[in-house]
């Protein structure tokens, strides 16, 4: 009982706070946090086997995994006009998957398999506080400004409560176009679902679902980084290191979550000091300057957009970007355990037989389920269809040059294949949106124009010098002696942790290079050809590189062998 005692009054000084903040709206908040917890915990049974490698067995990914699979599977059948879109279905088809995970579990449990994570209440009871604050802070920042005013709120409203009132999907067009919405309205959707589910209205969800987001922002790169670190330090665990993972972690939630750019540090604080210093009056600092920074200052015709996370939970838009956050975090999260599950067992290089190796190689849980993901993020946020199936290629790639030992054809021939199922799945499983979809993609254009060197240094410069001096230190520590030259033993001697950070910062280096050689001609290409293309790649790049430095700072801490880890 005393064990318990500071958790509890933890627990209960938490929910009074809330109550105080939020007043009347404080119902509609608990019962989304509650939901999460109930959906996340049933759906323990796939999500332990998906993340059997972490200690908290994929805790706060599971509450994700259970949105994901009911929401995609409720709006599968009604836009195959198989169930219409009501409270009743998406009750009955989450019902449905809980069943399933319950027969999963019984049969788990037979075979003596424990996919919860048993022995690490703290840790999970710590991940359920961590969640419960940013949602509960995000929730009553929401509240100072709430109204869906300006910007993009009234198409985002307006989609939401187009379906809110549609039996159908896609919902009548909110513009009296007599079509219906054309737009990849999957963020909104899935907003919609759990308003559906909750019996609540989309007065009050349309900034809790941006809170929801937001607290996902920071728990599921905490999550992941914590776990990087752990895996790292396997072993070495102890003293003050205890409580590197857990640091790493929050600096990663923070990084993606609540930091911004260095823009702000330069214009709000270095050039107003220098400008005080010399006797001048100091320039004037608003927050949106550092989403528009190239084409704005100096004014050129090339106007970009280059946001972050923070930047839209506070502007309090709910575009198809922002709620696809929680869906690409997830993704991520899933990559590595996969990564990191095929590292732990031994590859098999020999000459099985051929009908059984390629049916283990295309009956890969994680593989397949991320194959569905890219295709859900053609109607959720369609650029990240693109980007992540790019993620996902890196990720597979690099972890079968280890697992078949440097074979190259062997290597090749897998990839592709495995390259070729995921784009058949993710394009059959998007075939309801598609079939009705009147894309704006006009094409690839060559980049007229380029960003100013200073710029891009002062945007990107700090995540991209710590994730070169990340990949050096540790290819420096590898081959420190003059072993592993190869490519092959090179990768093998990185252990996973390190491997999956390297493939995070190169894919976030990619993002920022491509809008400054090329770019998707839509209908901004009239004076903001680079505008869309920047803000949708940089966007994602913003979040690789949060989890990546917040992994890469402690890893070349530790790498260095800095005494601040001593014991």
């Amino acid at each position: 009982m005393k064990k318990w005692a500071p958790r509890v009054l933890l627990a209960a000084a938490l929910a009074g706070l809330s109550a105080f903040l939020l007043k009347g709206d404080v119902w509609t908040f608990w019962t989304w946090w509650l939901l999460a917890f109930l959906m996340g915990m049933v759906a323990m049974p796939v999500t332990g086997r998906l993340f059997a490698g972490f200690e908290d067995k994929g805790w706060m990914f599971s509450k994700v995994l259970a949105i994901t699979v009911t929401g995609f599977l409720t709006w599968f059948l009604v836009t195959a006009k198989i169930l219409p879109f009501t409270a009743a279905t998406c009750i009955g088809v989450s019902v449905v998957c809980a069943v399933g995970c319950g027969v999963l579990y019984h049969f788990q449990g037979k075979n003596g398999i424990d996919c919860f994570p048993s022995g690490k209440v703290n840790l999970i009871y710590g991940e359920e506080i961590l969640f419960f604050i940013f949602f509960l802070m995000w929730t009553y920042f929401a509240g100072f400004r709430p109204q869906a005013y300006g910007t993009e709120k009234f198409m985002d409203y307006g989609f939401m409560e187009a379906m809110m009132r549609s039996t159908t999907l896609p919902a009548r067009d909110l513009w009296y176009s007599e079509g219906t919405i054309n737009y990849y309205y999957g963020g909104q959707y899935f907003a919609v679902f759990l308003t559906k589910l909750t019996g609540s209205k989309v007065e009050l969800t349309y900034n809790l679902m941006r809170t929801f987001v937001a607290a996902f922002a920071f728990v599921l790169p905490f999550s992941l980084v914590r776990q990087m670190f752990v895996d790292r330090l396997k072993g070495s665990l102890t003293g003050k290191k205890r409580c590197v993972p857990a640091v790493a972690g929050i600096i990663a939630g923070l990084s993606v979550s609540i930091a911004g750019n260095m823009h702000y540090v330069v214009y709000s604080k270095i050039i107003p000091w220098l400008q005080k210093l010399q006797g001048k009056e100091a320039d004037s600092y608003w927050f949106p300057d550092a989403t528009r920074y190239i084409g704005y200052n100096p004014d050129v015709p090339d106007k970009t957009i280059h946001e972050f996370p923070c930047y839209s939970f506070v502007l309090g838009d709910l575009h198809a970007h922002v709620v696809n956050v929680m869906f690409v975090l997830f993704l991520v999260g899933l990559l590595y355990a996969w990564m990191r599950s095929v590292r732990m067992r031994e590859a098999v290089i020999m000459k099985p037989d051929r009908k059984q190796f390629w049916k283990k190689q295309l009956l890969i849980p994680h593989i397949l389920l991320a194959a569905v993901m890219i295709g859900m993020f053609r109607f959720t946020n369609f650029w990240d269809f693109i980007i992540y199936f790019v993620v996902t290629g890196g990720v597979v790639l690099f972890t079968n040059i280890v697992q078949f030992d440097g074979k190259v054809k062997r290597i090749l021939a897998v990839t592709a294949v495995q390259a070729v199922e995921i784009i058949v799945i993710s394009y059959v499983v998007s075939l309801p949106f598609t079939l009705q979809f009147d894309s704006m993609f006009k094409g690839v254009g060559i980049a007229q124009n380029h960003s100013m060197i200073h710029q891009l240094l002062i945007l990107w410069g700090l995540p991209v010098v710590l994730t070169v001096l990340l990949i050096i230190c540790i290819i420096w520590e590898k081959l420190r002696g003059g072993a592993n030259r190869s490519l092959y033993k090179l990768m093998k001697a990185i252990s996973v942790p390190d491997l999956f950070a390297i493939v995070m910062g190169l894919c976030a280096i990619g993002l920022i290079v491509i809008p400054e050689l090329v770019y998707v001609r839509d209908i901004y290409e009239n004076g903001n050809a680079r505008a869309n293309t920047m803000f949708k790649l940089t966007y994602q790049a913003y979040m690789l590189f949060g989890m990546t430095m917040g992994y890469g700072i402690f890893r070349m801490l530790v790498a260095a062998r800095k005494k601040v880890f001593k014991v």
